[in-house]
């Protein structure tokens, strides 16, 4: 692995500056305008702005609570609250498909640091985004050789000293495979998916002991905020490679100027 410089994708945890009413009163203007365009719903049912409040207060929820942007999107593009239940009951099902899905493999007590890992994963980047000038499509840097990650701003840069590699998962296999099982990954950028691997063994978690496993396009999230929880960085990054996403866990981020 070297030199990779690529824009963020929709694909880097979800995280918005704007507050939960901003959010909020937004995704209303979008439900209302699609319910408005549904078909007539019988008199005994809920009026669309009814409908509207309940099916954005959902969706802002959803990305509130910092569950992927998709979710949101799929909420918020039901004609109906019935049909954005329908929606996220689907996704929550494949959450607990216990055979499918490696978040199901996890311990309470492991789900409990990847939440929050989550959450601090979340504030760190507000931040960074506020310091920064970070935007949507803010081009983004790593060079693997000597661990360095930049993330460029309007305002500065966002620099850390020593990225490691949770994991990389392949998009066309649907696979996830840990850091330390891949070859291909400098030993030094290791160091974090090892001790990933440490805590499985201790606590017996299989799913985190193996080199890898069948991964849909969500699942990598609670491995990746699982090493946030543990403390091993403040933040996770994506840089895709053709077919490959690389997640990054990072710490200690500097600002500097452009």
């Amino acid at each position: 692995m070297g030199i990779i410089s690529h824009s963020a994708k929709s694909e880097d945890p979800p995280f918005d500056p704007r507050s939960p009413e901003e959010i909020f009163q937004q995704m209303r203007r979008e439900a209302i305008a699609r319910l408005e365009k549904a078909e007539p719903q019988p008199a005994a049912a809920k009026s669309a702005p009814d409908d509207a409040d309940e099916v954005a207060a959902l969706r802002a929820k959803l990305v509130a609570s910092g569950h992927p942007v998709a979710w949101g999107e799929e909420v918020g593009r039901a004609s109906s609250l019935e049909e954005a239940q329908e929606v996220l009951e689907a996704r929550l099902a494949r959450v607990n498909a216990k055979f499918d899905v490696p978040f199901a493999k996890l311990t309470d007590a492991a789900i409990g640091l990847a939440d929050q890992g989550r959450e601090t994963d979340r504030t760190t980047k507000k931040k960074l985004t506020e310091q920064a000038g970070l935007a949507p499509g803010s081009k983004i840097g790593v060079n693997f050789d000597t661990g360095e990650f930049v993330w460029f701003g309007n305002r500065g840069r966002v620099v850390c000293d020593n990225l490691q590699i949770v994991g990389v998962r392949s998009r066309s296999f649907g696979m996830w495979q840990w850091g330390w099982a891949n070859d291909s990954v400098p030993k030094a950028r290791m160091v974090a998916s090892g001790k990933i691997r440490k805590y499985g063994e201790r606590h017996g978690i299989e799913i985190l002991t193996k080199d890898s496993c069948k991964c849909g396009a969500d699942d990598q999230w609670p491995f990746c905020h699982l090493a946030v929880g543990l403390g091993l960085g403040s933040f996770i990054s994506m840089a895709p490679n053709r077919d490959l996403e690389i997640y990054l866990v990072l710490d200690k981020p500097k600002i500097r100027p452009l």
